[in-house]
């Protein structure tokens, strides 16, 4: 069962950070719930977004890089853990 979203990731450039932080911190007040050498962890209260300092060229407007479902433990079972996991592909989708 899906409950959320857990978080939401995104990239900028190094030199973007500062902006990014004082936009999400700053302007609406989000709280940083982690930091690490390459980027940051929001928090909201419907779940966490986090950036990345890792892009390597500019990226289009709003560019997500992925988000994460929050889920029960009874959502996937161990037994159809392969068929769950087997899906995108089956529905046309390339995994990287």
């Amino acid at each position: 069962m899906i409950k959320g979203i857990h978080h939401i990731s995104m990239k900028c450039r190094p030199e973007q950070m500062e902006k990014v932080r004082a936009f999400y911190c700053g302007m609406l007040g989000l709280p940083v719930f982690a930091e690490w050498e390459t980027g940051f962890l929001l928090d909201t209260p419907n779940g966490k977004v986090d950036f990345f300092t890792n892009a390597t060229e500019d990226l289009p407007k709003d560019t997500i890089r992925h988000f994460a479902f929050e889920v029960g433990i009874c959502f996937i079972k161990k037994l159809d853990l392969m068929e769950t996991a087997k899906k995108p592909l089956i529905c046309g989708w390339k995994i990287r």
